[in-house]
């Protein structure tokens, strides 16, 4: 669920993750497998544009500051955070997540940011496919392996997005990526 926080037992985490490419390019900013075989694990959340998360062990629970606490669900969509959030995960955490650009929450979520709560069960957004895909990804190791699995659940259930949505974003991601800062 977070940034790789480390075990509170010793056993380390392992992180692998992948720049989305191809179509899934412009509403993918990364895929990645988190590993982490310490019996709990205790890390914080970052604020983020938005995460869908198969959770292939574990059990936990994000407590935000605001007040709030979700526990976790199998397939979890979390939405563009307002704040940080702590989580805890008994039972060793392993996890395969896809970080969403904004115009991915758009396309993929289709759900206004401010609307959505902390975490939204993935069988409401992408039906009993998200848990079949889950299902399956337990089975595997390899994080290509994952990301050719997850793709075409994503591409399937992608909404068209304003081209001036489109043009909008890459021109952010450019000018926060310039080395020009008159730009």
């Amino acid at each position: 669920m977070g940034d790789g926080g480390a075990g509170t037992h010793g056993v380390g985490p392992r992180l692998d993750f992948r720049e989305a490419q191809g179509e899934c390019g412009p509403y993918v900013a990364t895929y990645y497998l988190y590993r982490n075989d310490a019996p709990v694990v205790d890390g914080v959340e970052r604020v983020d544009c938005g995460q869908i998360r198969f959770l292939l062990k574990g059990e936990g629970t994000l407590s935000y500051f605001d007040g709030g606490a979700v526990g976790s669900v199998p397939v979890m969509v979390n939405g563009p955070a307002r704040t940080a959030a702590t989580y805890h995960v008994e039972g060793g955490f392993h996890c395969f997540g896809v970080s969403l650009r904004p115009i991915g929450w758009r396309a993929l979520i289709g759900r206004p940011a401010h609307r959505v709560p902390h975490v939204i069960d993935g069988r409401e957004l992408f039906g009993d496919a998200a848990y079949a895909l889950l299902e399956q990804l337990r089975g595997m190791d390899s994080v290509d392996a994952m990301i050719a699995a997850v793709e075409p659940l994503l591409l399937a259930h992608r909404r068209p997005v304003p081209k001036s949505h489109l043009l909008f974003a890459r021109a952010v991601r450019e000018w926060s990526a310039s080395e020009d800062l008159d730009i």
